[in-house]
């Protein structure tokens, strides 16, 4: 029998067995297929917010959403608000928009509503989020996106979850080892290769053998960094410089409830994150350390979150950027040992489940062929740099430039050629599908691009050359009539957590 040699846990290792396990086993054995896991080195354990292709990774594997909502102290995600990334207007109000998940794409107008709202935002009382999505609404009235007769994973509007990484990870561990996947606790001591390919790895539990290995041992790399070190990495630090972070948890005051949206707040280096859970709230502050030291941030981070000095953070560093070539001989790259991009738009659940997705689809059988791991390190090389640009868009924007972090921020498009085409592009039409043809990620699309282009006020110069105006109206009156519909039908969102 042909097997599999997993090697780290956390998030990555055991969402990586049980969709191993699931698409290879679960008719009948075919591959033996284990998780090495460490004893003493924890996970890093703060990727608490995801986007809403979750759903469907969960539902494929046929775990409740329930019980995996109890397990993990889930909420419901709706989307981003982004706080402050951009100047206050003339009369002081903080500058904030949305990217939620949802978007009405009503054709009775003969055009997207994004256009039909374009030709009439200046005679509309709202901004360009709340004229075409549900969600900012939902949020406000702190409504959950699914009905009451909702099956698991299904509702009118797509949603995402935050959760507890680390208590997702004890959760997968638990059905994946009920599902027939090995789990061996141990320390790396040495891997054996020869001629680019991995042989054995020698443990504190003994030697283990294995026809295919995956290294999910996070920013270490300690599998496919034996492999190839040098020449491997290709950095996105020239045009994200955020490369450390620092968090902490909180609880909730008094009255306080669980936000169904991640926050995005822009600090003077940076931005921080806040996301609720069911019994705590995740919080970090990621920043660039050519900026200010660790210190710095630090005391920043308490001051904005009015925490004493005995209140424990915790800091981390990060490596931006990613592989050159992710499956090398027999060992692939999931996780951070693939490569990160910082986590503004919860990106670093999805990359691990594009990893393992996509292997699938190239290695059926044939982990060896030098034609399918070209096109996997090609499509895979493709979805991180489409993500890096989608990122950049967030802070290029900016007009801030009440510190050098926002000032550099401005002019990295210098360096980011295709995005900058993009730019110039849109500032004469509007973000269409035929735009995105020639990308690898299918995550990011002209609906998310026009969340911040629009959000961030970068508007094109177009002029209307036809009159539709009736049935641009009923389009935006269509949205109207299904946030009615939502809102009377949905519960509280704190009141569905625990119903679930």
């Amino acid at each position: 029998m042909p097997s599999i040699l997993i090697c780290g846990g956390g998030t990555a290792g055991w969402m990586t067995a049980i969709y191993l396990q699931h698409f290879f086993n679960r008719e009948k054995p075919l591959i033996k297929i284990s998780l090495l896991e460490s004893a003493t080195v924890p996970p890093v354990g703060v990727g608490e917010a995801t986007v809403h292709s979750i759903r469907h990774f969960l539902q494929t594997l046929g775990l409740n959403e329930k019980e995996f909502m109890r397990a993990s102290d889930a909420t419901f995600k709706l989307g981003i608000r982004f706080d402050g990334w951009k100047k206050p207007d003339k009369q002081g109000r903080l500058h904030s928009y949305w990217h939620p998940f949802d978007i009405q794409n009503a054709s009775t107008a003969d055009m997207d509503i994004s256009s039909a709202w374009l030709k009439h935002k200046t005679i509309l009382a709202t901004d360009y989020a709340h004229s075409v999505s549900i969600s900012p609404h939902l949020a406000k009235l702190h409504k959950a996106p699914k009905l009451n007769n909702s099956a698991d994973y299904e509702a009118p509007i797509p949603y995402a979850y935050h959760f507890d990484a680390g208590k997702l990870a004890e959760y997968l561990k638990t059905v994946a080892c009920q599902r027939g996947v090995e789990h061996i606790q141990a320390d790396i001591q040495k891997v054996n290769i020869k001629d680019g390919i991995i042989c054995s790895v020698l443990s504190t539990q003994g030697e283990f053998t294995a026809d295919m290995f995956f290294d999910c041992t996070g920013f270490a790399s300690l599998l496919s960094n034996q492999i190839s070190a040098e020449n491997n990495w290709h950095s996105y630090q020239d045009v994200l410089p955020c490369n450390r972070a620092v968090v902490s948890q909180t609880q909730y005051q008094k009255g306080e409830v669980p936000y169904n949206f991640t926050r995005a707040i822009a600090m003077k280096h940076g931005w921080r994150w806040k996301i609720g859970l069911q019994n705590r709230i995740g919080n970090g502050y990621v920043y660039a350390d050519k900026h200010i030291t660790a210190q710095q941030a630090e005391d920043e981070f308490r001051s904005a979150l009015g925490l004493d000095e005995m209140h424990p953070v915790r800091h981390l560093k990060m490596k931006i950027g990613r592989k050159r070539q992710f499956w090398q001989g027999n060992c692939v790259s999931v996780g951070l040992s693939s490569g990160f991009i910082e986590p503004l738009e919860s990106t670093g659940i999805y990359l691990i489940e594009a990893a393992v997705r996509l292997w699938c689809e190239h290695a059926n059988f044939d982990w060896s062929n030098p034609v399918l791991k070209k096109r996997y390190n090609q499509l895979f090389a493709a979805i991180y740099d489409d993500l890096k640009d989608f990122i950049v868009l967030h802070y290029a924007l900016t007009d801030r430039d009440d510190s050098a972090f926002w000032r550099d921020a401005q002019n990295v498009l210098i360096r980011c050629p295709e995005l900058s085409e993009k730019l110039s592009l849109w500032q004469h039409k509007v973000p269409q599908s035929s735009d995105f043809w020639d990308v690898g990620s299918q995550l990011f699309n002209e609906i998310n691009y026009r969340f911040v282009l629009y959000g961030m006020g970068y508007f094109p110069n177009t002029k209307a050359l036809f009159s539709v105006v009736k049935k641009e109206q009923q389009s935006l009156q269509l949205l109207q009539s299904l946030l009615q519909f939502c809102e009377q039908k949905s519960q509280q969102h704190p009141q569905q957590i625990q119903w679930f």
